[in-house]
C-alpha cells in the first residue's frame, strides 16, 4: 500500500488493484487446474513461475494504475497455475509412498517455513523499502526464478490422467466443478469454510497496513511487524497440528471461526498501537488453518482429480475476495476503516457458522 501511494494511488485503488488480481485468479483458476491434471504438475508450477517473472517486471519499471492492473492479471495466471498443484503434488507423493497420513504435518511444516521464511524477508524487505519502496521487487524477481529452476528437479509420483480430447475438457471440467460444489454436500461447505477463511486472512494483509499507518508506525517497523506476524502464522500452523490431533478437526475449525471474528472485532473497536496485537491473532489464524482445510480437503478427492478441486477451492476464495474486497474498499472510503473492519468480523462470523453447521451435520468431523 504504501509503494501504490508513492505512485499517486489511494487506498480503495490499492484493493482496486487486488481485485483485479482476484478476477484474474478467478477467470484461470479451475482451467489451470485442469491443465495440471492433465499435462503435468511441474510444467504447471514452472509456467507460472515464468509468467509470474514477467508480472514482476512491470512491477520493477510500472507508475501508474493500468500498468500495475496488466501486471496483477499477469499474476492472477501464475498464481492459478501454482495454486493447488503444489498441494496435489505434495498429497500425491506421500500417497505414492504410504504416508499420506503425514500430509497434514507435512502442510503445517511448509506453512511454518514459509512463514519464517518471509519473515526474515519482511526485514529485510523493510530495510531495502525504506531506501526505495521499489526495491524490493527485484529482489521478488531473484527469487521467483531461483523458484522456477527449482522446478525442474522436481519428480512427480505415477497416476492416472483424465484423457478426455480437447473439445471435451470443458464439459470435463464443467463435470468436476458438478462434482465439487453440487454433487457432494460435505466436499461443498469444506470449499466455502475454506474460502470463508482464505478471503478474511487474504484481506489482512492489506487493511492490516493501513490500520498500521493510522497508528503512525514507520516503515522500518513495518518490517519488524512482519516479522513478527508471520513468525506468529508459523507458531499457528504448527500449533494446529497439535490441536488438531488432540481436539479434533471440527473444534480446531469452530476455534478458528471464532479467533478470527474476534480478532477483527478488536481492530474495528481498538485504535491503538497495541491492537497490533489483534492482527497477530488473525495471523496465527492464518496458518492455523490452511493445513486442516487442505487435509479436509484432499481426503474427499482422487489423485486424477485433485488439482482441478483444490483449483475450485481457490476459486471459491478469490470469488469471496472479489466481494468483501470493494466492499471493504467502500466502506473505507464512505465511512473508516474501522466500520470496515467491524463488517468483516460479522461476515466472518455468520458465514463460518454456518458453514461449519452443515459440515458438523453431514458427520465431516467424525472420523477426525
Amino acid at each position: 500500500m504504501l509503494f501504490y501511494q508513492s505512485n499517486g494511488l489511494t487506498i480503495a485503488q490499492g484493493l482496486q488493484l487486488k481485485t483485479i488480481l482476484a478476477l484474474s485468479t478467478l477467470l484461470f483458476e479451475i482451467p489451470s487446474g485442469y491443465l495440471a491434471d492433465i499435462c503435468g504438475r511441474r510444467r504447471s508450477l514452472l509456467l507460472g513461475g515464468s509468467i509470474w517473472l514477467i508480472s514482476l517486471g512491470l512491477y520493477c519499471q510500472g507508475q501508474s494504475f493500468a500498468e500495475f492492473a496488466i501486471a496483477e492479471i499477469l499474476a492472477g495466471l501464475a498464481g492459478s497455475l501454482i495454486s493447488g498443484t503444489e498441494s496435489a503434488l505434495a498429497f500425491d507423493t506421500l500417497t505414492n509412498l504410504n504416508a499420506e497420513s503425514r500430509y497434514t504435518g507435512f502442510e503445517g511444516q511448509l506453512v511454518a517455513i514459509a512463514g519464517f521464511t518471509e519473515a526474515v524477508c519482511g526485514l529485510l524487505g523493510a530495510g531495502i523499502a525504506s531506501i526505495n519502496l521499489r526495491a524490493p521487487f527485484y529482489c521478488q524477481v531473484v527469487c521467483i526464478a531461483l523458484y522456477a529452476l527449482l522446478t525442474l528437479g522436481l519428480i512427480e509420483p505415477p497416476r492416472s490422467k483424465p484423457t478426455a480430447p480437447f473439445r471435451q475438457s470443458v464439459a470435463k471440467i464443467l463435470k468436476i466443478v458438478h462434482y465439487a460444489l453440487i454433487q457432494t454436500p460435505r466436499l461443498r461447505w469444506t470449499i466455502a469454510l475454506s474460502a470463508t477463511f482464505s478471503s478474511a486472512t487474504f484481506l489482512i494483509v492489506w487493511t492490516g497496513q493501513a490500520y498500521l499507518q493510522a497508528q503512525n508506525f514507520a516503515i522500518a517497523d513495518f518490517g519488524i511487524i512482519w516479522a513478527i506476524l508471520h513468525g506468529v502464522m508459523s507458531l499457528g500452523s504448527l500449533g494446529s497440528i497439535v490441536i488438531a490431533r488432540r481436539w479434533g478437526l471440527g473444534f480446531s475449525l469452530s476455534f478458528a471461526v471464532t479467533t478470527l471474528s474476534l480478532c477483527f472485532l478488536g481492530l474495528s473497536l481498538i485504535q491503538a498501537a497495541w491492537g497490533v496485537m489483534f492482527i497477530a491473532g488473525i495471523y496465527a489464524i492464518r496458518g492455523f488453518r490452511a493445513p486442516l482445510t487442505l487435509t479436509l480437503i484432499n481426503q474427499q478427492v482422487s489423485a486424477n482429480i485433485r488439482a482441478t478441486v483444490l483449483s475450485i477451492s481457490n476459486f471459491t476464495f478469490q470469488a469471496g475476495f472479489i466481494l468483501i474486497g470493494p466492499l471493504t474498499g467502500f466502506l473505507i472510503a464512505t465511512y473508516s476503516l474501522s466500520m470496515a473492519l467491524g463488517a468483516v468480523a460479522c461476515i466472518v462470523f455468520t458465514a463460518g457458522s454456518i458453514f461449519l453447521r452443515h459440515l458438523y451435520r453431514l458427520g465431516a468431523f467424525s472420523s477426525n
